[in-house]
């Protein structure tokens, strides 16, 4: 029996998954306590006085005796040139008729849907989606099937669709200066191809040719598109409650900021003993944990296992100097990366300077 594509926005196709699941969350107790690598943030506390901090609404506990003193350089200057940031494809006017797949054969079998994610978990069209995701893709991906000759992909042409292979023998080809075709790859039962026109919007780069019967599994490039959309609505909502159940940024970011962070963050999936950071390593991006577990190592001696809701990275930004601790993957963990680029221009730098401002009294107590 032929499966039916639901109309947008329905996420879930086939029963198969279904990742726009309304997260049950509530946000934290007055009573939770948020640990980081860094500070502690208790929300049941009042904030400092002003004679105590310039930073309203700063609520520090104590540092955390683990982590080695801060550097004693001056810190970098937070502005940076901005990057571009994660943003949906607006299809909101889109109707089921709108794509080129609407009534297409998406039948498959559960080894069909293994078979997808096993060539697709790779691709970086689709990095940092987990299982459940490539299981969601896969269902979306229809059957066609070819005849020998037939020219899937022709140089030069739109890029329209991503493919996988199921059965068949299929040849790719580069056009040569002398007017000869290049072969470059050659498929026979397995494979993929056509991310790259779909990643970079660009025309495509070689010739792709049956070479026997057989067929393709095929994303419509438009679907692809909505599919993102919905990935990207999924991922914002729960990393809202995130930043709700962190009183350092629910009460210092203004809601237009909040939704500049929330733009900016790159989900990413991870799994057991995945290295997210490494000590020493240059501090790139601050982590938002999602869900799942991390464990911290100090000069490979576990000293924290940080939870859900809970952020680790931000002090080699603030610092702007090597990762104090290692940062692993307990399991499978799922992330929200803030790039530092970003976090110059989403933080503000009031922010900033109250974070270094307590970095310092810290560990001065510390010492003391």
């Amino acid at each position: 029996m032929q499966a039916s594509v639901p109309s947008a926005p329905v996420v879930s196709h086939n029963q198969t998954v279904d990742i726009a699941q309304p997260a049950n969350q509530s946000d934290s107790s007055d009573d939770d306590v948020i640990d980081s690598p860094l500070f502690n943030y208790n929300s049941a506390e009042q904030p400092p006085s002003e004679a105590e901090s310039s930073c309203p609404q700063f609520v520090i506990d104590e540092c955390d005796p683990t982590l080695p003193p801060p550097s004693t350089e001056t810190p970098y200057e937070i502005r940076t040139t901005r990057r571009s940031v994660i943003s949906a494809v607006d299809m909101e006017e889109l109707n089921e008729s709108d794509f080129a797949d609407t009534g297409k054969d998406f039948t498959k079998s559960a080894d069909d849907i293994d078979k997808i994610v096993r060539n697709i978990r790779t691709v970086v069209l689709f990095e940092g989606y987990d299982v459940e995701e490539l299981q969601l893709v896969a269902s979306y991906m229809y059957n066609r099937k070819v005849e020998p000759g037939d020219v899937v992909i022709e140089f030069g042409g739109p890029g329209d669709a991503f493919y996988v292979v199921n059965t068949g023998q299929f040849k790719c080809t580069v056009p040569a200066s002398n007017g000869q075709q290049i072969t470059v790859r050659s498929y026979d039962g397995d494979g993929y191809f056509g991310e790259l026109a779909l990643i970079n919007h660009a025309p495509r780069a070689a010739n792709i040719v049956a070479q026997s019967s057989g067929s393709l599994w095929v994303l419509d490039a438009l679907r692809n598109g909505w599919l993102r959309k919905q990935r990207a609505i999924v991922n914002a909502e729960r990393f809202e409650q995130v930043i709700k159940a962190i009183p350092l940024f629910r009460d210092n970011l203004s809601p237009s900021l909040t939704n500049r962070l929330i733009d900016a963050i790159e989900v990413i999936t991870l799994h057991s003993g995945d290295v997210i950071c490494r000590q020493g390593d240059p501090g790139d991006a601050m982590y938002f944990i999602m869900d799942g577990e991390v464990d911290v190592l100090i000069d490979s001696k576990q000293v924290k296992r940080m939870h859900q809701n809970e952020f680790f990275g931000e002090r080699a930004l603030v610092l702007d100097e090597g990762r104090a601790a290692t940062c692993i993957a307990v399991a499978k963990v799922r992330l929200a990366k803030l790039p530092k680029e970003s976090f110059c221009l989403v933080i503000p730098d009031s922010v900033i300077e109250c974070m270094q401002e307590h970095i310092a009294r810290c560990y001065s107590t510390k010492n003391s």
